[in-house]
């Protein structure tokens, strides 16, 4: 019955869109999916594109073809996921993504000017960060009511997962200095430029409380203590030739410009046997659960996707 009453408003919106099209050429829009009783258009398409370019760290670019077409996918399953959404009434207040923010920060150690440089090294903004740990919960309460019991990661599960991953496990940690450059910020002096006068005797924190637009930078960019696998893969190849003491060279990323200095290093004991922390714990207990969240969730979407009424006109 749902697909029939479908079906006609397909119809419908098809014959308006024919009645219309020669009357208003320059304005018509085009529908390029039908969901169950949403439509998709390209214009919301084209949007979305854009913006998957802008936050996109792929290098090699994909045709616009087929980047309109993966795009489109995602587009799909949100809208399907939307709609279960609705339909069992589930929802995730502003008061509960601020107190799940603030779990992670505590649970990493994170103080606010940490947290910054975490975000700012991975070229996310706060916004985003929001938004996908927003995501993360309505998904986690969808997969409870979907599936009705809690998704529970036990004991038992992370001996396992230490005893298979002892090389992986445990983290080392290291006390850092930074000097952020935003790659659209106006400044004095280049990073190059910044770089050379620390080098020729320049002191690195007042050259940071100058020039750094990154966290802590009053504080001459000293962040304090991070674990090495919370940062961006180009810090930590840096930091692998780095000594205490050592200024790292100019680093590019996505967000800007990165200058390292290395204040101290804590090696993490790895091995069988090693006694491992209880933050570390439950920082493998969150990445399990969230592996068999999104495991369940995979297959609970493949399954709808192959109920729901959708239609390509792409």
């Amino acid at each position: 019955m749902r697909k029939g009453k479908t079906c006609l408003c397909i119809m419908l919106i098809c014959v308006f869109c024919l009645l219309n099209e020669k009357a208003f050429p320059k304005v018509m829009d085009k529908i390029v999916a039908v969901v169950n009783d949403d439509i998709i258009l390209y214009s919301e398409l084209k949007k979305e594109v854009e913006l998957f370019k802008k936050s996109s760290l792929r290098r090699i670019p994909l045709p616009e073809s087929v980047l309109e077409r993966q795009v489109l996918e995602r587009m799909i399953q949100e809208k399907l996921v939307d709609q279960e959404m609705k339909r069992l009434h589930i929802s995730v207040d502003d008061a509960t993504v601020d107190a799940a923010i603030e779990r992670i920060k505590r649970n990493n150690g994170w103080n606010d000017d940490q947290f910054r440089y975490i975000l700012q090294q991975r070229g996310m903004t706060y916004d985003e960060f929001r938004a996908e740990v927003k995501k993360d919960l309505q998904r986690t309460r969808l997969m409870d009511r979907v599936f009705q019991s809690k998704t529970v990661i036990t004991d038992d599960q992370i001996d396992e997962y230490i005893k298979s991953h002892g090389e992986d496990v445990g983290s080392s940690k290291v006390n850092l200095s930074v000097i952020f450059i935003p790659k659209d910020e106006a400044i004095n002096k280049s990073p190059d430029e910044i770089l050379r006068e620390i080098k020729n005797g320049a002191s690195f924190y007042k050259m940071a409380k100058r020039y750094s637009k990154g966290p802590a930078a009053e504080e001459g960019g000293k962040l304090g203590w991070i674990k090495i696998d919370e940062l961006a893969r180009p810090l930590r190849e840096a930091l692998k030739t780095m000594k205490p003491g050592d200024i790292s060279p100019v680093i590019i990323m996505e967000s800007g410009y990165f200058i390292v200095k290395l204040e101290q290093i804590e090696q993490a004991n790895k091995g069988e046997g090693v006694h491992i922390s209880q933050s570390e714990r439950e920082r493998i207990r969150r990445m399990l659960f969230k592996k068999e969240v999104n495991r369940k969730f995979k297959e609970w979407l493949d399954e709808l996707m192959k109920k729901s009424y959708i239609r390509i006109s792409l």
